[in-house]
């Protein structure tokens, strides 16, 4: 139980990491509803901090529990569900590859957050 929750962790921030780095950079679509509403805020530190409470109450539970089958179930589901996540991080890296009129477009999809400046294509100068 203590490797995969030792697992869970690394992994997690593994995904913290690639999180802050496309935030702060090009931007990236979020799938999780209250990912995106923390993200709302465009502070890195209330990211930060609600991953590792989310991160912490999950492993202190399941560590509490970790002599029921149900927490070991538990711990491999997240264990797992991160494994996945990383090769989707993996893919999302690939995709991403894109230039301004691209990156201005994704910025459309109402699940798009970003929390640094993205450079958003200049304007056409204005017609006399």
């Amino acid at each position: 139980m203590i490797i995969l929750l030792s697992a869970v962790l690394l992994l997690s921030i593994g995904d913290l990491i690639m999180t802050l780095t496309y935030l702060t950079s090009v931007g990236m679509a979020e799938g999780n509803p209250i990912a995106r509403l923390v993200m709302s805020y465009r502070s890195p530190w209330y990211l930060v901090v609600w991953k590792a409470a989310s991160l912490t109450s999950a492993c202190g539970i399941l560590f509490i529990h970790r002599h029921r089958r149900a927490a070991e179930i538990g711990a491999w589901i997240c264990a797992l569900v991160l494994v996945w996540l990383t090769f989707r991080w993996s893919a999302y890296i690939g995709e991403v590859q894109m230039g301004p009129a691209a990156a201005a477009a994704a910025q459309s999809d109402p699940s798009w957050v970003t929390l640094g400046r993205v450079q958003r294509p200049a304007a056409p100068p204005p017609s006399r």
